[in-house]
């Protein structure tokens, strides 16, 4: 399965047709509760002072990546977004933010900011990444998924 397949069948059991504020209304009190598991206290650290060089990329939804950017002071950052009808219900994936399009708003990023691609570091977890990965000076496979990990050890990336 694709992770746009994937994503497409998340967003029909689990959002559409759901209101927005269900989840909006939800993300602080996760956030509070588990962002110190999902990231290390040091890199949490990290990440703040270097906040205006990171570009924060996710397939997540935008209403969990960027609540997590703003607690991280990371000023440019992009999540999967998802459509609202009237009465503000989920309807449809507007933009699934994956491998292709992640290396395409890093070059943009890189671009705008002069920065060379063999200056910058990416972290990922999914082969889906591996366009990004491939661009980067740094690549890093972080709890990679089956796939990922055989070419990071067959690359020499670093595994975290």
């Amino acid at each position: 399965m694709t992770l746009a397949e994937l994503h497409h069948r998340v967003f029909d059991v689990f959002l559409k047709n759901r209101p927005q504020s269900l989840f909006i209304d939800a993300v602080d009190s996760f956030l509070d509760a588990h962002l110190s598991e999902m990231i290390d206290p040091g890199l949490a650290s990290l990440l703040r002072s270097l906040s205006s060089q990171v570009l924060l990329l996710s397939s997540s939804p935008d209403f969990l990546v960027g609540p997590i950017a703003r607690r991280l002071s990371i000023e440019n950052w992009r999540g999967t977004e998802y459509a609202v009808d009237k009465e503000r219900l989920f309807c449809k994936i507007s933009s699934l933010i994956e491998g292709r399009e992640k290396l395409r708003l890093a070059r943009d990023f890189a671009q705008y900011r002069v920065i060379s691609p063999d200056k910058i570091s990416a972290y990922s977890d999914s082969d889906d990444d591996l366009p990004l990965l491939e661009w980067v000076g740094f690549p890093f496979a972080v709890r990679p998924n089956k796939n990922l990990l055989r070419t990071a050890l067959k690359r020499g990336w670093k595994v975290m």
